[in-house]
């Protein structure tokens, strides 16, 4: 027999041993029950019944002995009270004096009860014990007076010997069942199991295995024959199904696979055209701001030419205690301000110029904050405590002063405007060194850096915002309070087009943390030399400017300065004037009359005037052409508006230059009014 067989009929047996178990049990819990409650109780009132009939005949007898003291005649009465097969014992006490009068049990060694008794009914050791008043009616009807109290036993031994023979009876009856069901499950084994085993083991090789070739052991009990036939033909069919499905699922997951890889192709190639998209539309973005800031920046700077240089003129000769002295001054510091904001517009477009130098990140960042606009802003919130940590030594990177300024002031400005109600503000510069690159913002390689960290305790910038905060006049704050919009827009442009990287970390409520990070270079900057802008000599200065206005203020700044000066209008008209007079330096315009600009201008002249010395002023101009006019050897580019001193110093800067250069070179041509 296999163990399939074995177990099979295990369980069988063990279900019927089962049923026949609960059929015993529920027997005799049915029996306990039956015992404990209906006969029980029965028995419990009968016995009251009869007592209390006992206790009725003993009024008299009682009353008799109390008042005569007839013992025998109360015992008399007693016994033939209590006489009966099922009393195995009685006691009679006197009410009165509590104690036991007379007592009867049908065992000699049995123990009596010496206390005076409770009334009730109670059952112990195969016993009722039952105690009932002995009463008399009183002469006054005042009720029933207790003169005895009668205890009577009653023997259970009669129904507790019924009530094991039929737990006997049970217990044959199972042991009985068990035979059965043993006979019965090894019958059921050797008609029905075997063959629903073979059925049950060539179901499981073919579940294991999935070879569909297998067939069943047919039968030969008439009742399962079909059952196996049955089996086999559905083999049959399960097997040729699965071949066809087996060439059906190859041919599905060829093609599942080529629309896999079909799928993956389209969605790197839809997030690839998503990608250049949104780098196609900031770039046109920006491109758009960069033409219309590079379309207003120069007519707005030649504007803003006057009124930057004729207030600084009137200034020199003004008394600061002229009435008219402040109104002047802050109408030269309102232009400069709005040559400002023509810058951010330029530099956030990438637009903007730089004069690059190595500088110091310490000194950079020490210089901003002593500056009268960090004191005002700190002035206007004194509830924000800055913190300075800078470091111990120079850290040199190659950078534009003003604009590196300019990138700490708005940073810190928007560290202020998170901190309405006050808060810790952080200015650190360091030396740092990137083991590994850092992804959380944009990439930034490993290396060492000069990095600006400006940290707030503010309200912090949400998740959804953050990755739009370098976004051009995009802002969470209130119209109005954040000027011109392009704060952390010129950040960006002057951190990329410093070649260096940003990151920020920033939680709602808690605050904000920008880490900036520039190349470092080794060597330091060389030692500048103080400037002056009084005249040297007799030079001669020609100032070419298509705008009259800003031609004039030029001409009289310079002739302030001690300069000699001729004006022209355009640049064929100083061609035209060059062809019959000399001049040490040319003041050029660079966007001037249409197709004959400042450098087409400056390669004609160069023909006429070989030792002549350039300077190209602008409000604006691509960077193409500030680079072909640098290959034209011109060294020396000044942006407008320009203050006086600012002017000044440059030209005094190329005159030396020019003057150092005519010493080297002696053999150069004197020219007329050349500066000795």
């Amino acid at each position: 027999m296999s163990s399939g067989q074995k177990s099979l009929r295990r369980k069988l047996i063990r279900a019927f041993l089962v049923c026949s178990l609960a059929i015993l049990v529920l027997s005799l819990v049915s029996t306990f029950i039956l015992h404990y409650t209906f006969h029980r109780n029965e028995e419990a009132k009968f016995g009251q019944a009869i007592t209390d009939v006992m206790a009725s005949r003993l009024i008299n007898p009682i009353q008799i002995y109390r008042g005569f003291g007839d013992r025998d005649a109360l015992e008399t009465y007693f016994m033939a009270a209590i006489d009966s097969p099922l009393v195995s014992a009685g006691l009679l006490f006197d009410a009165e004096s509590k104690e036991l009068i007379l007592e009867y049990s049908a065992d000699p060694d049995r123990c009596t009860l010496q206390e005076y008794p409770e009334l009730g009914a109670t059952y112990i050791d195969g016993e009722f014990q039952i105690t009932r008043s002995v009463s008399k009616e009183s002469r006054d009807d005042a009720g029933l007076i207790e003169i005895g109290r009668l205890v009577v036993f009653f023997d259970d031994t009669p129904r507790s010997n019924a009530f094991n023979r039929l737990i006997v009876f049970f217990c044959l009856l199972g042991v009985t069942a068990f035979l059965l069901a043993w006979l019965l499950a090894g019958r059921f084994v050797q008609t029905f199991s075997r063959p629903l085993e073979s059925l049950t083991n060539t179901a499981r090789q073919i579940s294991e295995n999935k070879d569909y070739a297998l067939r069943a052991e047919v039968a030969r009990e008439k009742e399962l024959k079909p059952i196996s036939g049955a089996f086999n033909h559905m083999l049959s069919t399960i097997q040729t199904r699965e071949s066809e499905l087996q060439d059906t699922s190859k041919q599905l997951e060829e093609r599942l696979e080529e629309l896999k890889r079909e799928i993956e192709t389209r969605k790197e190639v839809e997030l690839r055209e998503s990608e250049l998209q949104e780098q196609l539309i900031r770039a046109q973005r920006m491109e758009s701001l960069g033409v219309l800031a590079g379309g207003v920046a120069h007519d707005l700077n030649n504007i803003l030419g006057p009124l930057v240089g004729y207030p600084e003129m009137m200034l020199e000769d003004m008394e600061k205690d002229d009435p008219d002295y402040e109104p002047v001054l802050e109408m030269k510091e309102s232009a400069m301000r709005a040559s400002v904001v023509i810058q951010d517009l330029l530099t956030m477009a990438r637009r903007g110029k730089y004069e690059i130098t190595q500088v110091d990140l310490n000194r950079i960042a020490s210089n901003y904050l002593k500056t009268a606009g960090a004191r005002e802003n700190f002035t206007l919130n004194p509830h924000i405590r800055l913190e300075t940590r800078l470091a111990e030594t120079p850290i040199w990177i190659e950078g534009s002063p003003p604009h590196l300024s300019q990138v700490i002031m708005n940073l810190v400005i928007n560290a202020c405007e998170a901190m309405a109600d006050g808060g810790q503000l952080t200015v650190e510069v360091q030396l740092e060194t990137l083991q590994t690159p850092r992804t959380e913002f944009e990439e930034i390689p490993t290396g060492t850096y000069g990095m600006i960290r400006v940290e707030d305790t503010g309200s912090g910038i949400s998740e959804e915002n953050l990755v739009r905060i370098f976004e051009p006049f995009f802002s969470s704050k209130s119209m109005g309070r954040s000027g011109s919009g392009l704060g952390l827009s010129v950040v960006w442009g002057v951190i990329k087009d410093l070649k260096g990287f940003v990151e920020v970390h920033s939680e709602v409520n808690k605050g904000t943390e920008f880490r900036i990070y520039f190349p470092i270079t080794k060597a330091g900057p060389a030692l500048a030399k103080p400037m002056q802008t009084k005249a040297i000599g007799n030079a001669k200065i020609m100032v070419i400017d298509d705008d009259p206005a800003q031609s004039r203020m030029a001409s009289l700044a310079l002739k302030r300065l001690g300069y000699h000066v001729e004006a022209s209008e355009n640049g064929s008209a100083a061609i035209k004037w060059a062809k019959t007079n000399q001049a040490d330096l040319f003041l050029v315009d660079m966007i001037m009359e249409e197709g004959f600009d400042g450098l087409d201008t400056i390669r004609e002249l160069k023909k006429t005037q070989p030792n002549a010395s350039y300077v190209i002023c602008s409000g604006y101009c691509s960077e193409e052409r500030i680079q072909a006019v640098k290959a034209c050897g011109v060294k020396f580019i000044i942006n407008k508006p320009y203050t006086i001193d600012g002017l000044g110093e440059v030209i005094q800067e190329v005159l030396l230059a020019q003057k150092a250069a005519l010493k080297e070179n002696p053999s150069v041509i004197d020219q007329p009014n050349r500066t000795e």
